[in-house]
């Protein structure tokens, strides 16, 4: 199984710098805290991280550095997993800087390497199709929690999952 061991977010939205190291081996986690702290937009920029075709800039960029003019304002969102058949950790790097929708992939870095200890050891860079390959390997589903249209929903987690035909001479 492949799981989720780290997330770091860059200038994304209400978020400019964040770190979550996921220590569950179940990879089931909870995100709780009170209002307006950023809980959605971690869970957002995951999945705007999986589906980078949703990327909008003027809603997906920090609005204080856009409006002090900062630098490097395009979100930047690194997660790591852990493969736990090959006994590697992958760290793959989403810099919507780099981002187009003509080359999705040009934005893509990352790393493979094993750890002993708190080490790091054995780090290889990742090809981009060796990247894709294994992002193709992962299914992230962000479900809002507001505004749900419940058939809608199930659809969406059910697709590819349940594929049933119906006979139409079962209906009257």
């Amino acid at each position: 199984m492949i799981r989720l061991v780290n997330c770091n977010i860059n200038r994304y939205r209400s978020i400019l710098s964040m770190s979550m190291n996921i220590s569950s081996e179940l990879n089931l986690i909870a995100i709780c805290g009170q209002n307006n702290v950023g809980k959605t937009n971690t869970l957002r920029a995951i999945n705007l991280f999986f589906h980078p075709e949703t990327y909008d800039a003027e809603i997906d960029m920090p609005k204080i550095k856009r409006a002090t003019g900062g630098q490097s304002t395009h979100p930047k969102i690194e997660l790591t997993f852990y493969d736990d058949k090959r006994n590697k950790y992958f760290t793959v790097t989403r810099n919507f800087q780099k981002y187009s929708e003509l080359s999705p992939n040009e934005s893509l870095t990352g790393f493979m390497f094993e750890t002993h200890g708190k080490q790091k050891q054995n780090k290889q860079k990742l090809t981009a199709s060796e990247i894709v390959s294994l992002l193709e390997k992962i299914e992230f589903v962000y479900i809002e929690s507001i505004n749900v249209f419940i058939p809608e929903l199930i659809e969406k987690i059910t697709e590819g999952i349940i594929d049933v035909e119906y006979d139409k001479s079962r209906f009257s």
